[in-house]
């Protein structure tokens, strides 16, 4: 029995319910209380010496996926052209096809495609490693709630909120963002009282509070509607993100775990390979990105840099693509966000 009743039932909203049937991501991964290796399934495809090509789960099987390999070997030194694709079916399993090309050079790669039964494959992960243990199991997943006279077997300590909020920042891990927003619902309005609002509405409320009333000051409107920026109809301004960095800068009971949540230019995170060596002092600024790959295209980058005659500096650069145009690509986004932030170092 999986026990996925702390939140409301409101696992997809709005911004991931395309990607429930079919996906070819991971980073809209349903949002439940229990959410093993973050709702994902994990894929390894390797091209083997024999010139045959193994895909497989990754770490181990799953009863209720099925794969479907249809790669093909590419000439030595070939980029590789995989595609994988997850698909529900209606009794609550789910295909994935493995499609495209892949050189025999034995280098596995690892693909992350969100599911659509998180809790189905929660029960099935848990009964795959009892099993590869050599406890088996018997009968079928179900969703149920801990009674107050069950048995507690063992209990696993999640790490701190600092340790969460930096794989959140580092990784930018959408599903981590929601949960922690859901989980302020929770707060606000108690376990399983779900009546007026989801639990998602309620953290957001939370947080509009807290910004509009201590963080920002800022009048330009705020319009939040979830916590991962997923959703399209989240409005926020650049004023509004400096204000905030501002606001944390001055926190220093809570600056010092937050500072080091956010990537550094080349060399951590979703940084790693953003400014590099042509940009000067790269290492001195920590930032947030944010990215959205589909029309209109939506770039973002927030954070802190340091000036040698000026200190902490706060900054935010938010490009939103337009309908109806063509779209600039990711890399010149990101060449623009880079330069600028060049340029306004030196105006300082």
């Amino acid at each position: 029995l999986i026990d996925n009743s702390l939140f409301d039932k409101q696992w997809v909203d709005e911004a991931r319910e395309k990607d429930v049937q079919v996906t070819n991501n991971a980073y809209a991964a349903p949002i439940t209380p229990l959410a093993i290796n973050f709702n994902t399934i994990s894929l390894a495809v390797v091209a083997n010496k024999d010139k045959s090509v193994s895909v497989a789960l990754d770490p181990l099987p799953l009863s209720h996926v099925i794969i479907r390999n249809q790669v093909k070997i590419l000439p030595p030194k070939s980029k590789p052209t995989l595609r994988v694709t997850r698909m529900a079916q209606k009794d609550e399993r789910e295909i994935v096809v493995v499609t495209g090309g892949v050189p025999a050079d034995g280098v596995i790669r690892r693909f992350y495609r969100a599911t659509s039964v998180p809790q189905r494959m929660a029960g099935e992960v848990i009964r795959a490693f009892f099993e590869a243990g050599g406890i088996r199991l018997r009968g079928v997943v179900e969703s149920g709630v801990v009674k107050k006279d069950d048995k507690l077997l063992y209990t696993w300590r999640g790490k701190s909120l600092a340790e969460i909020l930096r794989g959140l920042n580092l990784f930018s891990n959408n599903l981590i963002a929601d949960l922690l927003v859901k989980r302020l619902g929770v707060f606000a309005h108690g376990k399983g009282k779900h009546l007026e609002m989801s639990d998602l509405s309620a953290g957001v409320n939370i947080i509009k509070h807290f910004v509009v009333n201590k963080a920002m000051h800022v009048k330009t409107p705020l319009h939040l509607v979830d916590g991962s920026g997923l959703d399209r109809r989240n409005r926020v301004s650049s004023s509004q993100l400096v204000s905030l960095l501002a606001y944390m800068a001055g926190r220093f009971d809570l600056f010092p775990e937050y500072m080091s949540s956010l990537p550094t230019a080349g060399k951590t995170g979703s940084l790693s390979f953003r400014f590099g060596d042509r940009f000067q002092g790269a290492a001195t600024i920590r930032a947030k990105t944010g990215t959205l790959v589909q029309k209109p295209i939506i770039s973002s980058l927030a954070g802190y840099l340091h000036h040698k005659d000026h200190g902490l500096v706060a900054f935010s650069v938010i490009y939103n693509g337009r309908n109806g145009v063509q779209q600039p690509s990711l890399h010149t986004l990101h060449a623009l966000q880079e330069n600028g932030i060049a340029r306004f170092r030196t105006v300082l």
